[in-house]
């Protein structure tokens, strides 16, 4: 591959990458609206079956996600292959070996995707558990 596909093959996985991430948010933000909205349309089945599905969702996106991952660290290795063999690399090039060993940014990713991921639950559960209480309360007086 030369230097050109390779930069090509980059910014459509780094593409590939955003727009999965931001259809994970979204979904992510749509449970929320729907804690918010609809609890008290919700009982406790459809609850776990929503928990369920977007476990299972998140889980897949996840490995998805490292796979894409794993696939652009291959391109970087081609990258590096390119200038060790000589070959005068752009500096766009440059740019995107210079950031292969950003690790702090791929820990960010993981504390902001987890939290979203707990936080979507735990508002799921809270809103549930909200409109049994006020329910209870309701039918007591």
């Amino acid at each position: 591959m030369t230097e050109a596909d390779i930069l090509y093959q980059l910014s459509e996985l780094y593409n590939r990458y955003w727009a999965m991430n931001q259809w994970w948010a979204s979904i992510s933000f749509a449970i929320i609206a729907l804690s918010h909205f609809a609890s008290h349309k919700l009982n406790k089945i459809l609850v776990s079956i929503i928990i369920v599905l977007y476990a299972a969702y998140s889980f897949w996106m996840q490995r998805y996600m490292h796979y894409n991952v794993l696939i652009i660290g291959g391109l970087f290795q081609d990258l590096e292959v390119l200038k060790d063999s000589g070959i005068v690399l752009s500096n766009a090039a440059n740019q995107y070996l210079a950031v292969t060993n950003d690790a702090l940014t791929l820990y960010f990713i993981r504390i902001a995707t987890f939290g979203t991921f707990v936080c979507s639950n735990s508002y799921l559960i809270y809103s549930q558990l909200n409109i049994s209480k006020k329910t209870k309360a309701q039918a007591s007086s």
